[in-house]
C-alpha cells in the first residue's frame, strides 16, 4: 500500500465520511490533518475543495472525482474504499480493513499515527482463547 493510501485510510477512518450517494468528505479542525488528506487525496488525482464553516469551527475538505461520473466511471477514492469494504459505512460501523494488518512495522505505525491524530485510540483484550489478543479501535467518546 502506498504512503498516501496509508495516510488517507486513517483519515477516512477517523472523520471521513463516505455514504453511498454522497459526496467524499473529511471534516476536521487540525491544519495538519487537512494537510494530509489533500497531500494524500492527489494521490489519487483528486483535489481537495475546502469549505470552511466558522459557526461549527470545522473546515470539510470535499473529495470530489478528476472527471464527469458518467457510463460506470467512479470516484478513484469511492472505488478504492469500496474495495477496501468502507464505502458507504457510517462512523459506527467502519473499521480497519485487513490489508492493514500486513503491512511493514512502519506503515502500520503511520497509520495509527494517523488514526490517532483524528482522536481515536487503541485498547488491547483478551478474546477468552489463550494467546488470542484483540485489538479494538474506538472512536472518541467526545463529539465534534
Amino acid at each position: 500500500m502506498a504512503e498516501s493510501e496509508v495516510i488517507l485510510l486513517a483519515h477516512m477512518i477517523g472523520d471521513g465520511s463516505c455514504v453511498k450517494r454522497q459526496p467524499i468528505r473529511y471534516a476536521s479542525v487540525d491544519e495538519a490533518n487537512l494537510a494530509a488528506v489533500t497531500v494524500s487525496a492527489a494521490y489519487f488525482g483528486v483535489t481537495a475543495v475546502r469549505d470552511d464553516y466558522p459557526a461549527a469551527r470545522v473546515t470539510t475538505l470535499r473529495l470530489p472525482a478528476p472527471y464527469r461520473l458518467t457510463h460506470g466511471r467512479r470516484n478513484p477514492i469511492a472505488a478504492w474504499l469500496d474495495e477496501l469494504g468502507l464505502l458507504g459505512l457510517r462512523s459506527h460501523e467502519k473499521f480497519v480493513p485487513q490489508p492493514v494488518f500486513a503491512l511493514p512495522t512502519a506503515q502500520v505505525s503511520l497509520f495509527l499515527r494517523h488514526l490517532w491524530a483524528n482522536g481515536w485510540f487503541c485498547t488491547v483484550g483478551r478474546e477468552g482463547r489463550p494467546g488470542t489478543d484483540l485489538l479494538r479501535v474506538d472512536e472518541p467518546a467526545t463529539g465534534r
